[in-house]
């Protein structure tokens, strides 16, 4: 494994309190970044083209998908292409709401094939985040990850359908189990198909009673097989990423590292990570170092 550092960081003049959470699509020789960025009003998330090779970022500062009505954030955005049967980009994105005390976090899709003109729907109308389609339909079906919030332990659960318009909440994938997970695992970016099967980074994250500081998100890495993934083939015991670094541990959240983007080229897998929930930083592993972390004997 390799960090490669951070790519990203707010603008504080442009009034910008964090960039974190990028989906991200491979375009050519560069990558799209979906980038979540927070100010103290709202966030929203915005298009940013990143090339691996110099390592020059791009941005456009103008809101790809914002806020309406009554939301007040627009958050951790996941990115795939479904060829078929629609040919359109899917973007699925944690929508937050005042209600009351509380806020209503529910998980959107929005459809485009040119990112100006969005079809934006909710996915399902209960609490819900972390949603992230498969690449591709398997046995002619929509698959779909995503997380209830309001059952306990907080788990990663499964669902697929024949329609992007009709989602039933579906059955858990896994529960967290490890000491890394803590009581909550949620899906990364999008999985990765692979000759082995489809390969899921997710997150971990252990809380404690005080919350601040000591709260640790991580990354870990499971498979899943590929005609079926309701069945898991492995899982990681330990943390393929952890808080480490000083931009990893101190920030607006400090101990997060949390990814909604990947992308496999040549067998190496760049993953973009939120780093303490402030900036954003990128991580590339081969793939036999991510099938390391697995028991596929």
């Amino acid at each position: 494994m390799k960090r490669c550092g951070v790519i990203l960081e707010p603008q504080a003049d442009l009034g910008e309190k964090a960039l974190s959470n990028a989906g991200a699509y491979l375009l050519g020789d560069e990558i799209l970044l979906l980038i979540r960025v927070d100010s103290d009003s709202e966030s929203h998330i915005e298009w940013t083209v990143f090339d691996p090779k110099t390592k020059k970022v791009s941005r456009i500062h103008k809101p790809l998908i914002k806020p309406e009505g009554e939301e007040i954030g627009c958050e951790d955005p996941r990115i795939v292409f479904l060829d078929e049967p629609i040919q359109k980009f899917v973007i699925t994105y944690t929508s937050v709401a005042p209600n009351g005390k509380t806020k209503k976090i529910r998980p959107y899709l929005a459809l485009t094939t040119d990112f100006t003109k969005f079809e934006k729907k909710p996915i399902f109308n209960f609490q819900d985040k972390n949603a992230v389609f498969f690449p591709e339909l398997i046995n002619g079906e929509y698959w779909l990850l995503h997380r209830p919030l309001s059952l306990w332990p907080l788990s990663i659960w499964l669902t697929h359908s024949k329609s992007l318009n009709s989602f039933e909440k579906g059955e858990i994938l896994f529960d967290p189990i490890y000491p890394w997970e803590g009581h909550r695992v949620g899906a990364g970016p999008p999985p990765i198909k692979t000759e082995k099967g489809w390969l899921l980074i997710y997150h971990g994250g252990k809380l404690s009673k005080a919350r601040f500081p000591n709260k640790t998100y991580s990354l870990g890495v499971a498979l899943l097989k590929s005609d079926d993934p309701r069945q898991v083939l492995s899982r990681c015991r330990e943390p393929i990423l952890k808080p480490e670094e000083d931009y990893e541990k101190n920030g607006l959240v400090p101990n997060v590292v949390f990814s909604c983007g990947a992308v496999l080229q040549d067998d190496v897998v760049d993953v973009f990570y939120g780093a303490a929930d402030t900036c954003i930083a990128w991580a590339s592993y081969t793939l036999d170092e991510l099938f390391g972390y697995l028991d596929l004997n």
